[in-house]
């Protein structure tokens, strides 16, 4: 593959693995020599796809998604053992941050909602297990529940994707896929400690 070098920049194109320190050209630039702001290789935009594709998760070649809600497994963990309050108080302000970060990798990628996109299924698998008593069973259960909203996007989360646009629309649709999974999980939880 080749690299381009334009004003000492190097460049990346449509969300390719550039870890592997792999670059390939891009398009022609303007009359100046400028490339868009989205294909310029700099720390931000290097953290922006580090975070928005779950740190990589994103490029493993199949089921994007899955992986990264796989990866979130630790960050749930971490999130329950520091209580029920606090728990909500950093869900509510990684909020913003998925929202920046999906945005924003959805114009270094060039597609909406790119395949390499997780930080929404990260943040619907923390919804999913909000206020949920973590053990093995509903982590599991609680992992197949928002893996099946997600996919299958009953109504109304596919009108989400179509009401909003942006960072905002990548998330809220896994927002509402982790609220229904939440629902879900505490519903089977309640059953089974009722038949014990």
């Amino acid at each position: 593959m080749a690299e381009q070098v334009i004003a000492g920049e190097r460049v990346f194109c449509r969300g390719l693995p550039f870890i592997s320190g792999h670059l390939v050209e891009v398009e022609t630039p303007d009359r100046k020599g400028r490339l868009p702001v989205s294909h310029l290789r700099s720390r931000k935009n290097d953290l922006i796809i580090f975070l928005a594709s779950g740190f990589f998760a994103g490029f493993l070649p199949y089921m994007p998604g899955t992986w990264g809600t796989l990866f979130s497994t630790p960050l749930v963990l971490l999130a329950h053992k520091t209580g029920d309050g606090v728990q909500f108080v950093l869900l509510l302000l990684f909020f913003p941050l998925a929202v920046f970060c999906a945005g924003r990798a959805e114009i270094l990628f060039e597609r909406t909602d790119a395949r390499a996109i997780v930080i929404d299924e990260i943040y619907g698998f923390l919804v999913t297990l909000l206020f949920v008593p973590l053990d093995f069973f509903s982590l599991a259960l609680g992992f197949i529940f928002f893996r099946f909203f997600d996919i299958i996007k009953p109504p109304p989360i596919r009108l989400l994707e179509k009401r909003f646009t942006g960072g905002l629309a990548v998330v809220l649709d896994d927002v509402l896929a982790g609220i229904f999974a939440n629902l879900a999980l505490r519903g089977v939880l309640a059953l089974v400690s009722g038949a014990q």
